[in-house]
C-alpha cells in the first residue's frame, strides 16, 4: 500500500515517431489501471527519445532517434509533463528530463532555470529528485559515455546537488543498481524489475556459492 509509485522511465520500447509508439502507450495504461495511488512517471529514453550522443548505435543514420520538440509533444501527449514536481509529507520531490541536458534544445535552458528556482525556492527541505539518467556511475570525473550525463551537464546537475544539499537521487537506464554518495546525496541507480542488461553481466560475475 504504498502512498505513490515513481516509475524511472522506459515505460515503452518503441520510440516515439513510430507505429507501435500509441498502442504501447495504451497497454502500459492498461497494465498500471489498477494501482490505488498516484503514479508518477520519468521519461526515459525509449519513451520521449535518445539524448543526443554520437556514441549511439546508428546515430549518424537514425538521427531522428535523438530527442527534440516533437517526441517531446507526443510523450507528453500520452503520459505526463517531461519535467515537474510534487509533494508528500513536507518533503519535495522532483522528477526531470535527464535527455534533454545537454541537448540544446530551447526546453534544456527552461528546464535548468526552473529546477534551479525551484531548489533555491524550497532551500532548506527535504528534497529528492528522479531522472533517467544517473549523473555517473563511478567517478564524477569518468568519461562520457552512454548510461550517465555527459558534460557540461554533469557538473551543472552535480553543483545543483551539492548547493542544495539534496538528500537523494534516483536513476534507472542502466538495469543494474549501483550506489555513490556525493556530497550529502545518495544517488541509486536501481535494477530494472524486467531484465537486467547483458552488458553489465560479466562486471558483475562471482563464484557460485
Amino acid at each position: 500500500a504504498p502512498d505513490f509509485v515513481v516509475h524511472l522511465g522506459d515505460i515503452t520500447h518503441p520510440e516515439p515517431g513510430t507505429p507501435a509508439y500509441e498502442d504501447s502507450a495504451e497497454r502500459f495504461h492498461r497494465v498500471y489501471e489498477d494501482l490505488t495511488c498516484p503514479l508518477y512517471l520519468v521519461p526515459g529514453n525509449h519513451d520521449i527519445g535518445e539524448k543526443a550522443f554520437p556514441g549511439e548505435p546508428l546515430f549518424d543514420q537514425h538521427a531522428q532517434r535523438t530527442v527534440n520538440e516533437a517526441m517531446i509533444a507526443e510523450y507528453e501527449s500520452h503520459f505526463q509533463a517531461q519535467y515537474f514536481s510534487f509533494e508528500h509529507e513536507d518533503c519535495l520531490f522532483v522528477v526531470m528530463n535527464g535527455m534533454i541536458v545537454n541537448s540544446g534544445l530551447a526546453c534544456e535552458e527552461e528546464q535548468r532555470e526552473w529546477l534551479e528556482g525551484l531548489l533555491t525556492a524550497n532551500q532548506g527541505r527535504r528534497i529528492f529528485v528522479f531522472s533517467h539518467y544517473p549523473p555517473y556511475l563511478s567517478n564524477a570525473d569518468e568519461p562520457g559515455h552512454y548510461d550517465a550525463t555527459d558534460e557540461p551537464g554533469r557538473t551543472w546537475l552535480l553543483g545543483l546537488l551539492e548547493r542544495h544539499k539534496v538528500e537523494g537521487y534516483w536513476a534507472g537506464h542502466v538495469h543494474n543498481f549501483f550506489f555513490n554518495r556525493h556530497g550529502a546525496t545518495s544517488c541509486y541507480v536501481l535494477a530494472s524489475i524486467c531484465f537486467l542488461r547483458h552488458d553489465y553481466h560479466e562486471m558483475f560475475r562471482i563464484a557460485p556459492g
